[in-house]
């Protein structure tokens, strides 16, 4: 009905890409599509990360650019090209970070989500111990110390946190609790990631965290 009454907006798309993605698997959507279209679109490649990027570009616009994209002038769309990357901190024991079983199914599905991750490990060793301290000074293991430094240094630089951990692990489970308590300007989020556990729980809740980082973005313009 909009689409017919030229009223369809950037805010009626987003919408009906998202409700397409909760759908599920969209090269399988389109094979079902009805007679010479489906048959068409059979073997048709979706690229499901130009989606999540073309996503993250709508919510950085405000509501009203939505509703009237006249309003994009050259300032605004830099703007918007500089707000619609994501980025956030991946903390955690290098072990388990770049795992390629464990760790590195998440580098994965961030980047086809359209995130890009900064990951603690490859920051600098001693401006981290040194930024952790002041963080905490009552941490004790020295690795823990440099995630609490690398969260430190780059807390207002990144729209969120991630800290991954191998179950079981005492300290982990311990400063992990810690920093949820300490940073409250970004949102955080805590995975427990082991071999035996299947790829499908993960991804649902690294989409659920940047759908969020996304939303509080936008909310914020």
């Amino acid at each position: 009905e909009k689409l017919r009454k030229n009223r369809f907006t950037l805010t009626d798309y987003l919408e009906q890409m998202q409700q397409l993605k909760n759908m599920g698997d969209l090269s399988q959507i389109a094979a079902m599509m009805p007679g010479q279209m489906g048959r068409q679109m059979q073997n048709a490649q979706i690229d499901e990360k130009l989606m999540a990027r073309t996503e993250a570009i709508i919510l950085s616009m405000t509501p009203q650019e939505r509703e009237n994209p006249a309003l994009l002038n050259a300032s605004r769309k830099r703007r918007i090209a500089a707000g619609s990357g994501m980025k956030v901190l991946v903390a955690g024991h290098g072990y388990v970070v770049h795992d390629p079983y464990i760790g590195a199914p998440a580098h994965t599905m961030l980047e086809n989500l359209g995130v890009q991750a900064v990951y603690a490990d490859r920051m600098d060793r001693a401006a981290c111990l040194k930024a952790g301290g002041e963080l905490s000074p009552t941490v004790p293991w020295e690795v823990n110390r440099e995630i609490f430094g690398a969260v430190q240094l780059c807390r207002r630089r990144v729209d969120g946190i991630i800290l991954m951990t191998a179950f079981p692990c005492g300290p982990d489970s311990m400063t992990n609790d810690m920093l949820v308590r300490l940073v409250k300007d970004v949102p955080v989020l805590t995975i427990i990631l082991d071999n035996q556990s299947g790829s499908a729980g993960l991804e649902t809740r690294l989409e659920s965290f940047v759908d969020i980082l996304r939303f509080r973005k936008a909310a914020a313009l």
